[in-house]
Parts: C-alpha cells; structure tokens; sequence
C-alpha cells in the first residue's frame, strides 16, 4: 500500500497551558467521539501539511534555527492571547482555540506572532523542492488554531453541543486564556491514505507522526 508522506511546522505554546488544553481536547474528543484531532499532537499549525523533498526539509532545518534564534534575541517567549472557543459551522468539522493576529501595529506581542509566521512562510516557499497546498488561501486567511475536533461530521444539533460543551469545559479547567511561545517543531506525518484524499482527512484512521526537530523561542 502506498504512503504519504506531508510535513508541518507549528508551535508549541508553554507547557502548563499545552497540558490543560491537551485535557480539554481529549474530553471534547472523547464525549463526540471524533477521534481526529487526537491523532496529532497539541501545536498551532504554522505551516500544515506540505510536500518536501529530504534536502528541502534538510535546508527548511537550518533555516527554522536561523529564525528561532532572532525571535529569541528579539522577542522571547513572546506571548499569545486566546480569544476562545470557535467553530467552523458551515461543515461541522472543527473546534478550535482561537488566537489572535494582530491588526494593530501596537499589539506588540500578537505582531511577534504574525512576524514569525511570515518568515516561516517565505523559507518553506521559498525553498526548492517544497509544495505548499493552498498557498494563496493561506497566505490570505492564516488564523492561528489550536484544533479541538477536526473531521467530526456531526450533525448541526450534535455539533453545536459540542462546540457548548467545549465552552464550559474550558471554564471548568480554568484554561486562561493567554500564554507564551515555547517551541518551534519540523514534524513528519505519514499515511497510508492517498494524495487526494488527504486534505479530506483520508489519515484519521493511521496518521503516525515524528518530531523531526525543536527549535526553542
């Protein structure tokens, strides 16, 4: 059977706060019994899902150190504000955290975010070998997620249920809803699902995954 494989890169806020949402997904998840977003673990998808070749990602590497350290000189652990549980209803697939971008030139802390994720952007795009799906779409609407449910394909009643639960449980964990930059990581998936089928979540059922590096912010 043929693999796919896709790579990511996402950032891994500090590890309280990733501990305490982790526990909410796995509630979320656990009560819906939508199982996808349990197979990754808990980052903010940067970058998701492209194709590489090795001495791209290898190049992709040494680039991802470059950044990091001028994010730690300029900026350290910048922090990240959350503005919530959200949802996308129109498919009833995904909750999310959502974060905030800043359009603000003076919300300091939310710039470092955007700057980052733009640096991030232009190396993969600019790196030879390395396929960004839907480039154009995210250069346009990048939103910064934490997903709680992805590829749930519930019912409209049965997901806004969820998306109430996921409210009040994010209450009852007392989940604050700022935090601070912690890691960068190049992770690796891998699926026996096909090219076509990936993007429609054709890997719930066998996704595996490695951290291939971390690079500290």
């Amino acid at each position: 059977m043929p693999m796919t494989v896709r790579y990511g890169i996402s950032l891994i806020p500090e590890p309280v706060f990733t501990s305490r949402v982790y526990r909410l997904r796995q509630l979320v998840c656990g009560q819906y019994g939508a199982w996808a977003a349990e197979m990754e673990m808990l980052h903010m998808p940067l970058i998701p899902y492209f194709d590489s070749s090795e001495e791209g990602i290898s190049n992709i590497s040494i680039g991802l150190e470059r950044i990091s350290a001028e994010s730690q000189k300029n900026s350290l652990r910048f922090p990240l504000v959350s503005r919530g549980v959200g949802h996308m209803l129109e498919n009833c697939d995904d909750i999310f955290l959502e974060f905030t971008v800043a359009e603000d030139p003076i919300d300091r802390g939310q710039r470092h975010l955007q700057k980052l994720w733009w640096k991030i952007l232009e190396l993969v795009e600019s790196t030879s070998g390395t396929v960004i799906p839907d480039i154009n779409i995210l250069k346009s609407d990048y939103k910064p997620y934490i997903y709680l449910m992805k590829h749930a394909n519930l019912s409209d009643s049965v997901f806004l249920s969820a998306v109430t639960f996921a409210e009040n449980v994010i209450r009852d964990l007392n989940i604050p809803n700022s935090t601070k930059a912690w890691q960068l990581q190049l992770i690796r998936f891998e699926s026996n699902s096909d090219i076509e089928s990936w993007n429609k979540g054709g890997w719930v059922s066998d996704l595996r995954w490695r951290v291939l590096e971390s690079y500290s912010l």
